[in-house]
């Protein structure tokens, strides 16, 4: 898998939680206990593929809140 392959296909969770407006750590346990997505590690780092994430955005938006600006 390339590196071009990896920021296509997934999205990492800081770049979540900074669209959804929540913490990583938040997204975490949306991942872990909630299990709204799954988390896959490439090279070390939690990424969820871009296809779950959409999924996830459509079927809880009670959960996005403004997105984190700074």
């Amino acid at each position: 898998m390339t590196l071009a392959e990896i920021e296509k296909n997934y999205v990492d969770y800081p770049t979540i939680a900074r669209e959804c407006g929540a913490s990583p750590y938040q997204v975490g346990n949306w991942a872990r206990y909630h299990k709204y997505f799954e988390t896959e590690h490439v090279f070390g780092k939690p990424l969820v593929h871009r296809d779950q994430y959409e999924k996830f955005k459509r079927e809880h938006p009670e959960l996005i809140k403004a997105p984190v600006t700074a």
